[in-house]
């Protein structure tokens, strides 16, 4: 612990004892950098990728045009559904390192990784060193930013764009320099590119940073504001406009839009959609939420609930982010109110120093980030793991300064110690009811660690003089081991699982891949497309393994995008030839197929079934079309 955070220890005590260095810290924090970049990179060769987003980093290294539009197939007719800026480093790594798993992942681990040391900067600089090595511990064994960064999705990307947004916040402020917070506003620009609307998650909490802290007057103040939010909504905007403004027959149709709009498919199904389906202009997957309101796109939610992110069961929520967010928000609470009481106990009113309002305005940001982000996902109908991602920078800093906050308070406060105490031992409690043999070791771990804690506790009160200065650091240690065990452990198991948050939509077993496309090279050499589908995910791992175009046949809401006409005309001149079907055909004794889709009827009907000749285990998914 710092010398200034120690509190009143005789001089001739701190003489005789060695407080860490500035260099000691920069040697922690790089340790720390180090576990999280071990975490997320170990293994990562082995984690299965996402064929949908793989696909379309494949075809948008063929052509400037693939690039910027985001197409998902190499004939550039689709498009991804969110801004390519993250795919695009995707590309750009590929390209460097060649086309293979880790180069793939590089991005994202990379960003993870960066947001350790970002978060201890930030907290550094208002909290001190020692809040800042907590959040960042925190930070680096979050099971959920763990997962996140091994996954082949866009989220810890965005994350590290909104934390390097609020460093620089955090930099206007302590320099009052506007030029800084508008840099944030366009970082935060750059991080609705990414992952669009989540990256508005601690858009006000970053506000409100600024209007509390910022030493000008507040009339300037809130003209920064105005200014920085629309720098925020231009950025945002300009790569969805810059694509509404380019010819239209150059524009891929959006998967996910329903007339081929790049605003369509922002906000509609990647903005109220996600909240509530059944408001959505989709009327095919409304009717699907409808029927099955917890089951939700196959994403296995939770019902949403209070409760939703500390439950042990389904994708297990309360191991990705509950054991962090429990304490987070119990330790945060007692925090607040004992600094409130403190306060209070003044009797008399003094305006607050700059570090003070600055303490006070990052601590009101990153707690109303936390509690955002626990209310929405509560709720929210539609919540994959890795939607968790937007606010952990939050749960991982309110962490690691209310601990060492109680820790330095312990000394002074019987309340603050017993708090602190009482704290780990609910953690520890909570950890063993989340299942599991290794949850139940690492809950004992964890109680051993508050035992520890109270002993460490006791000392201080008694107020030793020769050991007073280590203490407290002796309990800040005891007490993250005991809060960090848990999810230290998940988070290994995340590793030693190879597992990944990154869905696989179209998803083939690797050995079909292979005789699949052997059997359409041989077929199709005459043919501009290598086949047809009537669902774009389906084409993915192909697109992965030949980068050849293919035709889509359908929106997300199965409304043709290729009419039956079309395609004949297609089969005709040659252009395409076979049709790889999402699903098996179902028809008929006589031969009639089920479906009510015309260009669906037409090739189950008349085309010839040759999945065995081409390897597939399945009958009536490939057929070649007359």
């Amino acid at each position: 612990m710092e010398s200034a955070s120690l509190g009143a220890a005789p001089r001739a005590v701190l003489a005789r004892v060695r407080l860490p260095t500035g260099t000691a810290w920069l040697l922690a924090i790089c340790g720390v950098t180090a576990l999280a970049a071990g975490l997320r990179f170990a293994d990562l060769a082995h984690v299965l990728g996402n064929p949908f987003y793989d696909a379309a980093v494949r075809s948008m290294s063929q052509s400037w045009h693939n690039f910027f539009f985001g197409a998902f197939e190499p004939g550039g007719r689709i498009a991804i559904d969110k801004p390519p800026v993250d795919l695009w480093l995707q590309v750009a790594s590929v390209k460097l390192f060649g086309w293979n798993a880790i180069a793939l992942r590089l991005p994202e681990a990379l960003a993870g990784t960066a947001c350790v040391p970002l978060l201890y900067d930030i907290v550094r600089r208002v909290f001190g060193r020692p809040a800042g090595l907590a959040a960042a511990l925190a930070m680096a064994v979050l099971p959920v930013a763990v997962l996140t960064a091994r996954s082949d999705t866009m989220d810890s990307l965005m994350v590290a764009l909104l934390l390097g947004a609020l460093w620089l916040a955090v930099r206007a402020i302590q320099t009052q320099r506007a030029r800084f917070l508008y840099l944030a506003a366009l970082t935060i620009g750059l991080a609705f590119n990414v992952k669009l609307f989540e990256a508005f998650l601690p858009l006000g909490a970053f506000g409100l940073l600024y209007l509390v802290a910022a030493r000008q007057p507040w009339g300037r103040r809130i003209e920064h504001l105005i200014v920085a939010l629309l720098l925020v909504v231009a950025m945002s905007l300009s790569w969805a406009t810059a694509v509404s403004l380019s010819p239209a027959h150059d524009r891929p149709f959006p998967v996910g839009s329903t007339n081929g709009s790049v605003w369509n498919v922002i906000l509609i199904w990647n903005g109220l959609d996600r909240i509530s389906p059944q408001a959505s202009l989709h009327p095919s997957l409304a009717k699907h939420h409808a029927k099955h309101p917890h089951n939700a796109n196959h994403t296995h939610s939770d019902p949403a609930s209070p409760t939703r992110l500390f439950g042990a069961g389904g994708p297990h929520y309360g191991r990705a982010i509950g054991s962090e967010l429990l304490p987070a928000l119990l330790l945060g609470a007692v925090a607040l109110v004992l600094a409130l009481l403190a306060w209070l106990h003044k009797g008399r009113w003094e305006r607050p120093d700059d570090a003070r309002r600055l303490r006070c305005g990052l601590a009101l940001c990153l707690g109303i980030w936390m509690l955002i982000g626990f209310v929405l996902f509560s709720d929210v109908t539609r919540l994959h793991l890795r939607y968790l991602e937007s606010f952990t920078p939050a749960v991982a800093g309110v962490l690691g300064i209310a601990v060492v906050a109680l820790v330095l308070r312990a000394r002074d406060s019987a309340p603050a110690g017993a708090a602190l105490v009482g704290g780990v031992a609910v953690t520890a409690a909570y950890a063993s009811g989340l299942g599991g043999g290794a949850w139940r070791q690492l809950a004992v771990v964890a109680g051993a660690a508050a035992v520890g804690a109270a002993i460490a506790l006791t000392l201080v009160r008694r107020r030793r003089p020769l050991i007073t200065p280590i203490v407290p650091a002796a309990l800040a240690v005891l007490a993250l081991v005991s809060l960090l065990a848990a999810p230290a452990g998940e988070s290994l198991a995340i590793v030693s699982g190879h597992r990944s948050d990154s869905g696989r939509p179209g998803w083939m077993p690797p050995a079909e891949v292979t005789k699949l496309s052997a059997y359409l090279q041989r077929h199709t050499r005459a043919n501009h497309y290598e086949f047809a589908t009537p669902t774009a995910s389906t084409a993915g791992p192909l697109i992965v393994h030949d980068g050849r175009p293919v035709l889509v046949l359908e929106r997300i809401d199965h409304k043709a995008l290729v009419s039956l006409r079309a395609l004949k005309h297609a089969v005709r001149h040659k252009r395409v030839r076979y049709v790889l079907m999402g699903k098996p055909c179902r028809t008929h004794k006589s031969g009639k197929s089920f479906s009510r889709i015309a260009t669906r009827r037409w090739i189950c009907e008349t085309g010839k079934d040759v999945s065995r000749k081409a390897g597939l285990h399945h009958r009536g998914v490939l057929f070649r079309l007359r």
